[in-house]
């Protein structure tokens, strides 16, 4: 394939998925037809079959980019602060987190409460973005190993039940609730997550 062919695949793919996170986040995916994907983006069904097995796999996909960006935008936007623990770290990126969501809520649309995804699960055309998650995942490890004396598998356990967490929060309170609601969780939010990192309550 040549150069210019592969650019232009690309953009159909792109496309796709632009069109697909147009529709699932104003109608949700069970509501969203594959024909109003393809009808967004300018493009035939049999073009959407070349890339996606169905509606379930794009969002699965579209999941999978919402959760790392979150992720990554989330340390990045702190990674100039200094916390004196990892408590005090870990509760200034689920801050971002939320920020995030709150912001643009229709994201939990198809986001639901899979947050997690975006830490362990891996794009073929993310190559880039899952390297930077992956060196997100060592530097909380690290830190909870050399200043909270967790086990590496412990650590690691911890950071995934930490993101569940706060997706299921987020998607039931913004979602389900209301943005006054979710305000008047952080705190509790806040003070559970310190208690959980610093009990080393690791099931």
């Amino acid at each position: 394939m040549s150069f210019q062919n592969k650019k232009q695949e690309n953009q159909k793919r792109f496309d796709l998925m632009k069109a697909a996170m147009e529709c699932f986040s104003h109608k949700g995916v069970n509501a969203t037809a594959i024909s109003e994907i393809v009808k967004r983006a300018g493009v035939g069904k049999g073009t959407f079959y070349l890339y996606f097995h169905d509606k379930y796999d794009i969002a699965e996909q579209l999941t999978l980019k919402i959760s790392q960006d979150l992720i990554r935008n989330a340390v990045a936007n702190v990674s100039d602060k200094i916390f004196d623990n990892l408590g005090d770290l870990s509760v200034g990126i689920t801050e971002q987190i939320l920020n995030q969501l709150e912001e643009n809520p229709r994201l939990l649309k198809i986001l639901n409460k899979n947050l997690s995804l975006g830490l362990y699960r891996k794009m073929s055309d993310m190559q880039g973005v899952f390297v930077e998650i992956e060196h997100v995942i060592e530097a909380f490890v690290t830190k909870a190993m050399e200043e909270e004396n967790y086990e590496r598998d412990d650590a690691r356990r911890l950071l995934w039940m930490l993101t569940e967490w706060i997706g299921s929060i987020a998607y039931t309170a913004i979602i389900e609730g209301d943005l006054k609601t979710m305000n008047s969780l952080k705190p509790s939010l806040y003070l559970g997550i310190r208690r959980l990192i610093d009990n080393h309550y690791i099931v």
